[in-house]
């Protein structure tokens, strides 16, 4: 039996589709480019596939991963050229990696996630509260996050250590926020949780403009382009 474990971009065109959806399509691409893919058994059979991680709506991405068990061995070049001869605009397959030995599994591979988000001010004499906003942030030793569980109780989660990193460019009203999280099945932090804290009353950030947020890094620190 073999693995491949295949990184792609998620660009503009399909940056709103669900991660239900992006299951699908990986697997309808990987079909139309002839990967011979191994499924499993049952009266339902389903192609062997797993995410590293789910990406939120609207979001792009220059490091995504999936695995997929294959029937045979296949170069992963020829691989790549024929996913990307099969995919729609916007899903971009980068590199891939082929092996009948056993691999660890993405998501135990995943401890944080860089991230770059466009965004604009909504008054440009507010950059100074912004840019103290960030330092505030960094320089806390707690921070709390409340949040509404599936019952409707609100419950209080410590969340300032998984803030690794803020980094914040302001240029006329045009804002380039880094942010470095914690992410994975232990600990996660989405992108829209820090904007909300650092923005509570929604009195600095343009959010009729939006946010357009990229992730530009999923592994870990020491493993920067060994996933």
């Amino acid at each position: 039996m073999y693995t491949a474990r295949v990184k792609f971009k998620r660009g503009n065109e399909i940056r709103f589709i669900s991660h239900l959806d992006m299951q699908r399509m990986v697997q309808r691409i990987l079909r139309r480019a002839h990967i011979p893919m191994k499924y499993s058994e049952g009266f339902n059979p389903h192609p062997k596939l797993a995410f590293a991680m789910a990406m939120s709506v609207g979001m792009l991405s220059d490091c995504e991963y999936f695995d997929v068990e294959l029937e045979n061995h296949v170069d992963p070049d020829e691989m790549i050229s024929r996913i990307n001869k099969s995919s729609p605009e916007g899903f971009t397959a980068v590199n891939a990696l082929v092996t009948n030995q056993k691999m660890q599994s993405l998501t135990s591979l995943i401890e944080e996630s860089e991230y770059t988000i466009n965004a604009k001010l909504l008054n440009s004499e507010d950059s100074k509260k912004l840019e103290d906003a960030v330092k505030t942030i960094l320089g806390e030793e707690s921070i709390k996050y409340r949040k509404r569980n599936k019952k409707g109780r609100y419950n209080e989660k410590e969340i300032r250590p998984l803030i690794k990193d803020l980094d914040l460019v302001i240029e006329n009203s045009k804002i380039k926020l880094g942010m470095r999280l914690s992410t994975g099945s232990k600990e996660n932090l989405r992108p829209d949780v820090v904007i909300g804290i650092l923005d509570p009353e929604k009195i600095l950030f343009d959010w009729e403009f939006g946010f357009l947020t990229k992730r530009t890094f999923l592994g870990k620190s020491n493993l920067r382009e060994r996933i």
